[in-house]
């Protein structure tokens, strides 16, 4: 899969060769020079404002909603970038208006980011029939954490991304679409949540988001067992309404 913060870029591929004939010495300038003047002309165009490059349209100062997907952990992967992508074909029919949509996402082991999915007018970087490219929904890359250490399910970690997406997206109302994995053993299911040996117990989960300031309009949890009495008992103050499934 093409990685979502993907960008442009040039990417050059050299092939040694154990002697050069003086005709290839003379492709091999020639070369350089198609080399040097194609970077020449990328630098140029990529400075050039007045090129016709769509803008970002306006962002609101304060949304109507802010929509926040925290999608942890990495065994799970392609069900997550399919989430991701569900969303971008829907913001593609520009339902946003007034919301906003921000997306934490771990697209692989070490790597931990913030993404803001938009509607755009036109999107210039769009290709057709590719993964996460649309004619109309856009991705920026708000903040990144490289950082093999980084856990996801710490509770100050939780506080510290949810607390930046929302100072990064003012809203009169913030939902909170969560999806975790664990490998559900016996009862635990009720009790914690987490990926590949990280994990957070409920009421950890309950103090993170307390600790954000925020109230949450609903919170969504796309995992398994999240409606137990016990895990809606603690995430109680949390938000006015948990929208969770009984089973797997």
């Amino acid at each position: 899969h093409p990685p979502l913060y993907a960008g442009g870029g040039v990417f050059l591929t050299f092939t040694k060769r154990a002697r050069n004939t003086p005709n290839e010495i003379q492709m091999k300038k020639l070369h350089h020079i198609v080399l040097v003047l194609a970077l020449a002309a990328t630098l140029f165009t990529g400075c050039n404002k007045d090129e016709g490059v769509t803008p970002r349209p306006p962002v609101p100062e304060t949304a109507d909603q802010t929509i926040m997907f925290y999608l942890t952990g990495t065994n799970l992967g392609s069900y997550f970038r399919k989430n991701v992508d569900d969303a971008m074909n829907a913001i593609d029919r520009n339902i946003l208006h007034n919301s906003r949509v921000l997306v934490f996402i771990q697209p692989q082991r070490g790597l931990s980011m913030v993404l803001e999915l938009y509607y755009t007018p036109r999107n210039d970087d769009y290709v057709p029939g590719a993964q996460f490219s649309y004619e109309h929904c856009k991705v920026d890359t708000l903040r990144r954490w490289a950082d093999a250490d980084f856990n996801s399910m710490d509770r100050g970690t939780i506080t510290e991304v949810i607390s930046y997406m929302a100072e990064q997206a003012p809203s009169r109302l913030y939902g909170l679409i969560q999806d975790f994995w664990s490998p559900m053993p016996n009862a635990l299911p009720t009790r914690w949540m987490g990926d590949s040996g990280k994990r957070a117990e409920i009421p950890q989960l309950a103090a993170a988001f307390g600790n954000t300031g925020l109230h949450f309009g609903y919170l969504l949890f796309d995992a398994c067992f999240m409606s137990s009495i016990e895990a809606l008992y603690d995430l109680r103050g949390c938000a006015d309404r948990i929208i969770a499934s009984p089973c797997e």
